[in-house]
């Protein structure tokens, strides 16, 4: 649990609508803010990649077009590797939009490194997509990828995110 000590920390600007609900930690002013948009960001980013990137594998595999990719020179592993690296790129993108959003229009402090937080983050890209390619590879058709994606991926970001039990 961290420590509410006193920071010689600035004071936060507000854009826009002030801190409605803020508390205090230590002399440091906290807002909703500053834990509900970290959280939305690991919402996002475990739910609509990996749906996305099943949704397109099952639909190849409905409309019978991936049997015409095992006529093909192209191995299993190439296949696979040219369906995740363009999601990977654009969940990616997605973070980096997120991580600017959150630094500098919510204002949002963030602590760390942040090359380990980009660094780990693509990480966390290529394995989602490679949950959502995982979990359309067993299933036959789009619905039931979107239902194992959202019953097996969403829940528990719920849980981890911190909206059901945050902690300061």
């Amino acid at each position: 649990m961290p420590s509410c000590a006193p920071t010689s920390a600035p004071p936060r600007k507000t854009r826009g609508c002030p801190c409605r609900t803020s508390a205090t930690c230590g002399s440091t002013p906290r807002c909703s803010e500053d834990y509900i948009v970290p959280g939305v960001i690991g919402i996002i980013l475990v739910f609509l990649p990996p749906i996305i990137s099943a949704i397109a594998l099952a639909k190849e595999k409905e409309s019978g077009s991936v049997i015409n990719m095992f006529c093909s020179p192209v191995t299993k592993t190439e296949f696979l590797l040219g369906k995740a690296i363009p999601y990977v790129i654009v969940t990616f993108f997605n973070f980096t939009l997120f991580y600017l959003f959150t630094r500098f229009i919510f204002d949002v402090p963030m602590r760390g490194s942040t090359i380990l937080l980009f660094a780990s983050s693509l990480i966390y890209s290529v394995t989602i997509i490679g949950a959502g390619l995982f979990i359309a590879v067993l299933l036959k058709n789009q619905i039931s990828a979107i239902l194992v994606c959202a019953v097996g991926l969403l829940i528990p970001s719920f849980q981890f995110s911190g909206f059901v039990s945050p902690t300061m």
